[in-house]
């Protein structure tokens, strides 16, 4: 992949165990969709903002964000197991990292998922 262009990215993965590194691309959109998977996604601080849409199955997943980007996760995680280290729980539904206001970049996760699990890790 080329590393200049803004990426809108769309992943639909069945059942697989999947490792993206995205790094080193400017990611303006992501959406992931998956049934029975284990993904682990590293995004990084080349767009000023990155929109992340997760609908998961009986997933587990684990986002690699950026500690110069702030972060907010929401969406409907009843039934998820939820580790979200260097994020404070603001509202019902919502987390988001201490420099979220600060931060010149940004990254967006919106989740919805059933019997799942989800891991942040700032890097």
């Amino acid at each position: 992949m080329n590393v200049n262009p803004v990426w809108d990215l769309n992943f639909n993965i069945g059942a697989s165990k999947s490792n993206f590194d995205l790094s080193n691309y400017k990611v303006k959109n992501l959406e992931l969709h998956t049934g029975a998977t284990s993904t682990r996604i590293k995004l990084g601080d080349r767009n000023d903002s990155t929109d992340v849409t997760v609908e998961m199955g009986a997933a587990s997943l684990i986002l690699e964000i950026p500690k110069t980007t702030g972060c907010s996760v929401s969406g409907d995680m009843v039934m998820m197991s939820k580790d979200f280290p260097g994020l404070s729980k603001k509202d019902s539904g919502l987390y988001e990292t201490d420099n979220f206001d600060k931060s010149w970049k940004k990254i967006f996760v919106r989740v919805n998922g059933g019997v799942s699990s989800i891991r942040l890790i700032r890097y």
